[in-house]
């Protein structure tokens, strides 16, 4: 399956069951910018990461080592919406819950 592919269900699972409105609020604003002529907004990104950082904690600790790669990913690369792209596709079962 390719990347774009994958992020697209990921970030369509996320926005429709994200464990927290905050969380589904910046999914959707980062996949709209994403999908947008003006290309992926590094400030919502960022937005995304803060809302999955503040989950509770009995739900975080699976979502550290995916922020952390993030982290990375950023550090290394010109390129922030793979790196976020790739973090959602990473924390897509972790961050989401399904009633």
């Amino acid at each position: 399956m390719s990347e774009n592919k994958e992020a697209a269900e990921a970030f369509e699972k996320i926005i429709s069951h994200g464990r927290t409105s905050a969380i589904r609020k910046a999914a959707e604003a980062y996949w709209s910018s994403c999908n947008s002529a003006e290309g992926a907004d590094e400030s919502l990104g960022r937005n995304l990461e803060v809302a999955i950082q503040s989950i509770p904690i009995d739900y975080r600790s699976p979502t550290v080592k995916p922020l952390e790669d993030l982290k990375t990913c950023k550090e290394n690369s010109a390129d922030t919406s793979t790196c976020y792209l790739t973090l959602a596709i990473n924390l897509v079962d972790r961050i989401t819950k399904i009633a």
